[in-house]
């Protein structure tokens, strides 16, 4: 069932943010995000932190303040992460390829009962969940291209949240736009 669906944001020095629901608790149910994204870089795209940065693309995150239970998206080394705060910054997978700049591309991010997926372009990479995600209450907004002060520039176009659903499990030919 889509929760959420776009058809494009222009995200230079913009952003947006929806009420938080039940429906985006990704942990407790079998879960896709999915959307294309372009930069001419993207450095923009994360801040620092971990492995190249907290994704800003999309996650229950601050647009005004540092609190990030979760965020999906490219980071500055053109990665695609998924990350998560349990009592501590945790990356839960990070894509083994990385993104072209100018290029409209395809990336999700799923999760099944067992095991979290990244992919771009159709490229997936898997990582075997732990055993249990405590996550923090945490009372943010699902924020879409900001993250405490910090704005993407580029452009998101086909956002789609699926609860229910774990869509890219394995290789395949992306959507086209």
């Amino acid at each position: 069932i889509p929760i959420f669906t776009s058809d494009g944001f222009q995200l230079t020095g913009n952003d947006l943010a929806t009420p938080y629901t039940s429906d985006f608790e990704w942990f407790n149910d079998n879960y896709t995000i999915e959307g294309f994204v372009k930069a001419s870089d993207w450095s923009s795209w994360s801040v620092p932190g971990l492995i190249n940065g907290i994704p800003l693309l999309i996650g229950r995150m601050g647009q005004t303040n540092d609190v990030n239970q979760w965020s999906f998206g490219p980071v500055s080394s053109g990665k695609v992460h998924f990350y998560y705060f349990s009592g501590g910054q945790k990356l839960l997978i990070s894509s083994n390829n990385t993104l072209p700049t100018n290029e409209l591309v395809h990336i999700s991010f799923c999760k099944d009962a067992n095991n979290a997926y990244v992919s771009i372009a159709g490229v997936v990479t898997s990582l075997a969940l732990p055993s249990s995600i405590a996550l923090p209450v945490v009372s943010e907004n699902i924020s879409v291209g900001c993250y405490n002060y910090s704005r993407i520039a580029g452009f998101l176009g086909g956002l789609r949240i699926t609860k229910g659903v774990a869509r890219y499990k394995n290789n395949f030919t992306p959507p086209i736009k």
